[in-house]
């Protein structure tokens, strides 16, 4: 009899158990289904927010972009300056030597490689200009989602959809095109610095280059 009565007792519970959670279930999609006017003010204030913290981050990842970029061809004319006076500096030795064959023919060398060096910096520039334009239509459209599904969030607000239901979809979907535009900035961050430590390195490449 206890035996029984104990396996009684335990599909009891499990009833109960169902139950409850039964009843929790209908709680909160009762919860989700009834809001107020104010429920969706909170909401679009609180989306709004989210979307101008985000849109924020992404104009300053686009002005640390450009500041890199900058740099890059900043260095890229130092550079080329600075090889221009070497050039000019071992022509007047050539000239000066011109009696020598050997120290002529060791100056014509460097010239030429110095005139590879000014043409790798040139691509290396234009690679980098190129990047940068890239980054930074990028970084755009990364904006432009975000402020697309503020608009879109805020209109189906405006029509009445349920704020518990909107907006974790919505502050999901700004937090990933937010993480997605670090990533593509940090991508050309890595980028232009490695075409910037090649603008400052030894140099002279061509042949294919």
């Amino acid at each position: 009899m206890n035996w029984l009565f104990g396996k009684k007792a335990v599909k009891g519970a499990r009833k109960v158990s169902r139950l409850s959670m039964a009843v929790e279930g209908l709680e909160d999609r009762a919860l989700m289904t009834s809001f107020t006017l104010l429920d969706t003010l909170n909401a679009r204030d609180t989306i709004n927010l989210q979307e101008l913290n985000i849109v924020q981050s992404i104009e300053s990842l686009k002005l640390n972009e450009t500041a890199n970029f900058q740099q890059v061809i900043a260095n890229g004319q130092a550079r080329t300056q600075a090889l221009a006076s070497e050039y000019a500096a071992v022509k007047a030795d050539e000239q000066a030597n011109s009696g020598n064959p050997n120290a002529v023919a060791a100056d014509r060398l460097l010239e030429r490689q110095i005139l590879q060096s000014g043409q790798t910096v040139r691509v290396l520039m234009r690679q980098a200009t190129m990047l940068d334009n890239v980054i930074q239509k990028t970084l755009s459209q990364d904006e432009q989602k975000v402020i697309s599904t503020f608009n879109n969030t805020s209109r189906n607000l405006g029509r009445g959809h349920n704020p518990f239901l909107a907006i974790p979809h919505a502050v999901n979907a700004l937090n990933m095109y937010g993480a997605q535009a670090q990533q593509h900035y940090n991508t050309s961050s890595q980028q232009l610095s490695f075409i910037n430590s090649q603008i400052n390195g030894p140099l002279f490449v061509p042949q294919g280059f």
